[in-house]
């Protein structure tokens, strides 16, 4: 069995630096995004075998859906058998997460919380200074000190109760863990249209977080074997880095120890 994990295309973000805004609530895909996104689609087609049973499971999250939408018409073009299709609110981003909270505590300055302008204090919410990346790979809010979240009222409990990278992982790894538990016939294929913060911790398999994890249009494709989890397709980028040598000699950590 394979399962690739797949990031949804562009969605409609104003971007500033690392910051993203929601232009609707939902983030649809970007119209301009979507010829681009066809196109990996294609080629991601190409890589699957004509006798494979492909199986679709999405983020109920409107642009997982229309990416997910966008694959199953390229696989169509080539008979591919989709066998099913399901939507998992598992796949949905981080729980209790939002970009605007992130920017808040990362850079500090006013932030809406709730519909609640607040302003918060990087130096209690970031005094590492860490980078965007590095604060939601570490949860850093979790170190946010407990006076200071207490003197924020609701907004303090809202910012603390978003769920940690380290829990996002483990629901994301029980779902792949309890696929490779099911006795299949035939080469089954699993496709999940998710979202960066459920694709970011494959990249920690390759340490390759720093790079950003994969991007819009990009997978990350797993192949059971010896009862665990081989990486056996990733994006070129991270494909020459020196560091994945090791997963395709098999010298690489077990997909299990990520839980470690």
């Amino acid at each position: 069995m394979k399962v690739s994990f797949i990031r949804h295309g562009d969605a409609l973000y104003n971007n500033i630096g690392h910051e993203k805004d929601f232009l609707c609530l939902y983030g649809d895909l970007k119209p301009d995004a979507i010829e681009k996104l066809r196109l990996q689609a294609r080629a991601f087609a190409e890589k699957i075998d004509s006798d494979e049973l492909v199986t679709i499971w999405s983020s109920p999250i409107p642009r997982a859906i229309e990416t997910a939408n966008i694959f199953t018409d390229e696989l169509d073009k080539k008979e591919i058998s989709i066998r099913k299709r399901k939507l998992f609110a598992i796949f949905e981003e981080a729980r209790g997460f939002r970009w605007e909270y992130l920017r808040g505590m990362v850079s500090g300055g006013e932030t809406k919380i709730h519909n609640h302008t607040v302003i918060l204090d990087k130096n209690m919410t970031n005094p590492k200074g860490l980078s965007f990346g590095r604060y939601f790979r570490e949860s850093a809010w979790k170190e946010i000190p407990v006076d200071y979240l207490n003197s924020l009222g609701e907004k303090g409990e809202v910012l603390s109760g978003i769920e940690t990278f380290s829990s996002l992982t483990k629901r994301i790894f029980r779902e792949i863990e309890r696929l490779a538990k099911i006795k299949t016939k035939g080469k089954q294929h699993v496709l999940i249209f998710t979202h960066q913060c459920n694709t970011d911790f494959l990249t920690e398999l390759l340490n390759e977080y720093q790079h950003g994890g994969i991007l819009t249009g990009e997978n990350i494709t797993l192949e059971h074997r010896n009862m665990d989890f081989d990486i056996v397709d990733f994006p070129q980028e991270i494909s020459n880095k020196e560091n994945v040598k090791g997963v395709i000699s098999g010298t690489k950590k077990k997909f299990s120890d990520i839980l470690q």
